[in-house]
């Protein structure tokens, strides 16, 4: 991705996990703006455009799923990657088809190696509901 490739929301408690993701999308040429908890991540997003959210679906405060739900309705064209430690059920029901319902459009589990992180942004916003600004 070129420089100002777009404005990106993380999502993220864990301060070493959003630190590494910043820093692996801003070598990509993207602006990152960071949330530790989904109340603050709402707060974000209904305050700036983004052209892609990545959240954590284990966050204080406000469940992950609930802030993809959110933020899907304040911002239905966002492009929005799931993040998550979890095996393929959580709360008894199957993960993708939750977090799919929610609104995310890709699902990545931890732990992940930067470079696919910037490949799955990249073909996101490349062939996405938005393209890259």
């Amino acid at each position: 991705m070129q420089e100002d490739s777009g404005r990106v929301l993380v999502v993220e408690d864990d301060p070493q996990v959003r630190q590494l993701i910043r820093l692996t999308l801003e070598r990509g040429g993207y602006e990152v703006v960071e949330a530790e908890d989904g109340k603050i991540a709402l707060s974000r997003a209904a305050e700036q455009e983004f052209v892609l959210m990545i959240c954590d679906i284990m966050l204080p405060r406000t469940s992950g799923v609930t802030v993809i739900g959110e933020v899907r309705r304040l911002c239905p064209d966002l492009t929005i990657v799931a993040l998550t430690g979890s095996g393929p059920t959580i709360g008894g029901g199957d993960l993708v088809d939750l977090l799919t319902n929610a609104g995310a459009d890709a699902i990545m589990h931890k732990p992940f190696r930067p470079f696919d992180l910037l490949e799955e942004v990249n073909r996101l916003l490349a062939n996405g509901r938005l393209s890259a600004t």
